[in-house]
């Protein structure tokens, strides 16, 4: 009986410091998508004062390529993020022979 009671607290440590890990992991890429969006924003600013300044259509596409890089990043932080949140729980715990 003690043997159950001690193997129960430990599988519930054990998934309190795995939900720890998914949260932190999940502050990361929030933080990452947060700081990605604003190279984002700082690229489309970047990309309208070029053009309005007349700039080459090569200068043009080189920035319009580093902006479709950043949105591809987003979206796989994007896509990490929603795994994380769908993952499922472990089958809730049964003890044996009860």
């Amino acid at each position: 009986m003690l043997d159950n009671i001690l193997n129960t607290v430990k599988r519930g440590a054990e998934r309190v410091q795995r939900r720890g890990e998914e949260v932190a992991h999940a502050a990361r890429l929030r933080m990452e998508i947060f700081q990605l969006g604003r190279e984002l924003d700082a690229l489309y600013a970047r990309l309208g004062r070029s053009y309005h300044a007349g700039a080459p259509a090569d200068v043009l596409s080189g920035i319009q390529e580093e902006v479709r890089r950043l949105e591809d990043e987003i979206r796989a932080r994007e896509r990490l993020m929603a795994e994380l949140n769908t993952e499922p729980e472990p089958a809730a715990d049964a003890a044996p022979g009860a």
